[in-house]
């Protein structure tokens, strides 16, 4: 059995805009929200590959849930 490894490169703020194809203010604000599970390093946010993946397919299915 093959285990692949999660991808712990870090996506900067201009990674995950272009990602979600959203506007760099737009992903600033959902991670000082507490919408996006970033975190600072330094003066700039990061986060995981495989924590952005993660949380991005778990936002794609709130999406779709009935209310």
């Amino acid at each position: 059995m093959v285990t692949q490894e999660p991808d712990m490169r870090l996506m900067s703020v201009d990674d995950m805009a272009e990602t979600l194809q959203l506007n760099k203010a737009t992903v600033q604000r959902w991670i000082r929200e507490g919408r996006i599970p970033a975190k600072r390093l330094g003066k700039e946010y990061r986060i995981t590959r495989q924590e952005f993946i993660d949380w991005y397919n778990n936002y794609r299915q709130e999406d779709y849930e009935v209310k």
